[in-house]
């Protein structure tokens, strides 16, 4: 099922799979029973996960801001839900237990900004280098990033300061994942989970 649903190169998928594959032909009734109760609370976790899980295809992006002209961005930024760049379960993941209603360009960034973080303390954490799937998500997650500073740039959200080399960084980000996605054989439509 593991190996079915998740990419098991990332450290969550791959730390169940060992978790369970410890287990897997010991013949102590003892551990046996202690360890169904433990491998079924994962099974559980591991189930909701997949149910709230948001396609890599679905996930927010800024990527239509970019796209649309300056008088229609700035518009369209205002809230990303109403104008139609950010829908159904996106909205819920970036609304988490904010109470606005409304998601910015920010909370779509700081979504990024989140993912990337949480990425990289896994990495730190198993000291390893990074895998094919986790690169790919890396360089998605810097891309977007990148949209999202294109996008707050053309329609002059965020100050002048921060505004020098964002774009060329924001261009360079979304080009390096641009050519991943022409070069890779992985099937967007591959649901991320951690």
């Amino acid at each position: 099922m593991l190996e079915t649903c998740f990419a098991t190169e990332m450290q969550g998928a791959a730390r169940c799979k060992r978790f369970a594959e410890t287990f897997l032909y010991t013949d102590d009734i003892n551990i046996t029973q202690a360890v169904t109760m433990q491998i079924f609370d994962m099974l559980m976790r591991l189930r909701n996960i997949a149910q709230n899980a948001i396609r890599i295809k679905d996930m927010p992006s800024c990527k239509k801001l970019t796209e649309l002209s300056t008088e229609d961005a700035i518009a369209a930024a205002t809230d990303l839900i109403k104008s139609d760049i950010v829908k159904g379960i996106a909205k819920s993941w970036l609304l988490g237990t904010k109470i606005k209603d409304a998601i910015e360009i920010s909370d779509v960034r700081n979504y990024y900004n989140e993912q990337i973080k949480e990425l990289r303390k896994e990495l730190d954490e198993e000291q390893r280098g990074i895998s094919p799937i986790e690169q790919f998500l890396m360089d998605k997650f810097n891309a977007e990033i990148g949209y999202c500073d294109i996008a707050s740039v053309k329609t002059g959200i965020g100050a002048a300061k921060e505004i020098a080399g964002l774009v060329d960084i924001a261009r360079r980000n979304i080009y390096k994942f641009e050519q991943q996605l022409d070069n890779m054989t992985l099937q967007i439509n591959t649901p991320y989970y951690t």
